[in-house]
């Protein structure tokens, strides 16, 4: 098992016709998100005039961002040029950027709010990019991870097939967090904010190549400015709330 795909396999890989077909019809509505996607998405869009969208894939975001707040300022951001010239075509009202991965080319506190979702546990980069949406976003800031009971950080490989038909080479890491690596992120994205947590196990995708066969569905929060500075409100399963609280 390759199990920590090279840069360029990832990059290009997102750009393969099937993660492209499938990213230009598929979740583009707010149904479509995961019940933990959806936990805390009403309050991350309340109150914020600017939103930046980290892995933004085809735009799909941006669509489901419009229908809950028309007016907001949306930009997305991807690694897969091929995904972003598809979302200039089909949201030409929003602000599309392709980026390399780790680095976000904007100011600090450049957007009210930042999320990520569906991302993270594919990205070899990972703590670098999450430190950049921390960054970058003035109020909240919202992400998912995928979860193990264990100490060390597990990676394997998730194939990126859609249509049931892998082509050999597009795939991505799949990284599934220990709660040595969970505790040390969260103490330093959470800092000064308000951080709430929801999730739930579930079975991992039947296109990964990884040493479990299921993980926690994670969705953090962080809030700047409300409650006190350390505040934690953590519904995750007992052996991270016992990490976390």
């Amino acid at each position: 098992m390759n199990a920590d795909p090279s840069p360029a396999s990832e990059t290009t890989g997102w750009s393969a016709p099937d993660v492209v077909q499938y990213y230009s019809a598929h979740r583009r509505r707010l149904e479509d998100l995961y019940p933990s996607e959806r936990r805390f998405f009403d309050t991350l869009v309340e109150g914020s005039r600017s939103i930046l969208d980290i892995g933004c894939a085809a735009g799909g975001m941006a669509e489901i961002v419009r229908s809950v707040s028309p007016g907001m300022a949306y930009c997305g951001v991807d690694i897969s040029s091929r995904l972003i010239e598809i979302a200039r075509q089909t949201c030409p009202w929003a602000d599309f950027q392709v980026i390399d991965g780790e680095n976000l080319p904007f100011a600090d506190a450049a957007f009210d709010s930042a999320l990520s979702l569906g991302v993270l546990h594919m990205a070899r980069a990972w703590k670098t990019l999450l430190a950049e949406a921390r960054r970058v976003s003035r109020r909240s800031l919202l992400f998912d991870l995928r979860l193990h009971g264990g100490a060390d950080t597990l990676v394997g490989r998730q194939r990126l097939m859609f249509s049931g038909k892998w082509d050999g080479v597009s795939e991505a890491p799949y990284i599934v967090l220990g709660t040595r690596d969970l505790r040390g992120v969260l103490e330093e994205i959470a800092r000064g904010g308000r951080l709430s947590a929801y999730g739930y196990w579930h079975d991992i995708s039947p296109m990964t190549e990884a040493p479990l066969s299921r993980a926690c569905m994670a969705v953090f929060l962080v809030e700047n400015g409300k409650g006190r500075p350390g505040d934690r409100c953590v519904e995750l399963p007992d052996e991270f709330r016992r990490v976390l609280c």
